[in-house]
């Protein structure tokens, strides 16, 4: 299976069995790392090539995240997963790094998703999951990210309504 993981980086893809694991990043270091400005598509893979695109808190550093997500839609197989981890607009201290352009929700994908009817990409994408994680260091972490993550009614009850400071938003979009 192959795998390409954009950035790298401390937040990088970790291989399972069997993966075959590509890094694409501008700051790239050692094997199996190609050095590219990740705004500048086309990416130097061929179409339909990884079964899997790892991105983690690399889209927020982005100026142009739609061209992206459509670069990354050609490069994965059909059926093939973009898994995204960001972070949640919630938290202040998300807002500190110089190079963050945006944050994100538990619905800032779902203009993405098919059958909607704002377009802003060329495609769309099925969305598996949307996981809202809360600092799992905190001695209540894991129950809250557990108890946000019950349905999409109480991921938007504890976003909205209780305004809760999550650390990240998981998603996994499929081809």
């Amino acid at each position: 299976m192959k795998v390409l993981d954009m950035g790298g980086g401390h937040n990088g893809y970790v291989p399972k069995e069997n993966e075959e694991v590509v890094v694409i990043d501008y700051f790239a270091k050692g094997d199996n790392y190609i050095k590219w400005n990740l705004e500048e598509t086309p990416y130097p893979f061929p179409t339909k090539h990884f079964d899997k695109v790892y991105a983690s808190h690399i889209l927020e550093h982005l100026d142009n995240l739609f061209n992206v997500l459509d670069q990354l839609h050609l490069l994965l197989k059909d059926d093939g997963v973009l898994i995204i981890r960001v972070p949640h607009a919630n938290l202040a201290f998300n807002w500190s790094h110089p190079t963050h352009k945006r944050l994100y929700t538990s619905r800032s994908f779902s203009y993405l998703e098919k059958g909607t009817e704002e377009i802003y990409t060329k495609y769309l994408w099925n969305i598996n999951k949307i996981e809202l994680r809360f600092n799992r260091h905190f001695l209540l972490g894991e129950v809250i990210t557990k108890l946000a993550n019950r349905n999409k009614w109480t991921q938007h009850f504890f976003e909205k309504t209780l305004g809760v400071r999550f650390d990240e938003v998981y998603f996994e979009l499929r081809k």
